[in-house]
């Protein structure tokens, strides 16, 4: 379905973007040009990644099962096939160059499985250390890091896949459930977050390889990051 608001180059890149509920709000912030592109079911639980410098992979919310595939210039979505699982508050990242989904929440239940998109199915790709919703993914190299999050309580644990699932001995300084990840170089930025205390506005560095974490100011307004990818 297209329901562009003002057209967006194809070309643009980058852009930025939120999903809301029922649509994909996206915007060029050189020219201040915004566009709500209608997306089915896709909700501000929802899950996202970026393909390309023209598509968005959108995954679940609302504990559903949903996989639609978003091209932010034309503003035309597709719907792929759905996930085995539906869910909600779950996380997106590559999985060797493959789309996949880890963890979430279905309603009911807190969820451990993983599933990536091989051609145009949905195929299982074992299970987290234990069920987590609420928590950030992020890509370095063939790598997927896992931020926070809750499981029962909110959680300072950071995971790492590589073939397989490992906890961190490092830690985030707080335990935090919806943050911002943002890779530089070796080091990752975590930003905001909800704390037990309520949605925070503190930025860490944190450099895993040598265990170091160095606190780096705060964000202008106190922020939590919903989509988690």
């Amino acid at each position: 379905m297209k329901l562009p608001s003002k057209n967006l180059s194809t070309s643009l890149q980058p852009f930025l973007y939120s999903l809301e509920e029922g649509y994909l709000k996206v915007s060029d912030p050189k020219d201040d040009l915004v566009s709500r592109l209608s997306t089915c079911e896709v909700s501000k639980y929802s899950s996202s990644l970026v393909l390309d410098k023209e598509h968005i992979l959108v995954t679940g919310g609302n504990y559903n099962k949903l996989c639609v595939v978003v091209n932010v210039g034309t503003g035309v979505s597709k719907e792929l096939t759905p996930m085995k699982t539906g869910r909600s508050n779950h996380s997106m990242a590559f999985f060797k160059g493959r789309p996949g989904v880890i963890g979430g929440f279905d309603g009911k239940y807190q969820l451990s499985s993983v599933e990536i998109l091989v051609d145009k199915s949905w195929e299982s790709l074992g299970e987290l250390p234990f069920p987590l919703c609420a928590h950030t993914a992020v890509n370095k190299g063939n790598e997927v890091y896992v931020f926070g999050g809750n499981s029962i309580k909110r959680s300072a644990k950071i995971l790492r896949w590589n073939e397989e699932w490992e906890e961190l001995s490092v830690k985030m300084p707080k335990e935090l459930q919806y943050v911002g990840v943002i890779r530089i170089e070796e080091s990752f930025l975590v930003l905001g977050g909800n704390s037990i205390k309520g949605d925070e506005e503190e930025v860490w560095e944190l450099n895993l390889e040598k265990g170091e974490s160095k606190f780096k100011g705060c964000l202008d307004t106190k922020c939590v990051f919903k989509t988690n990818s």
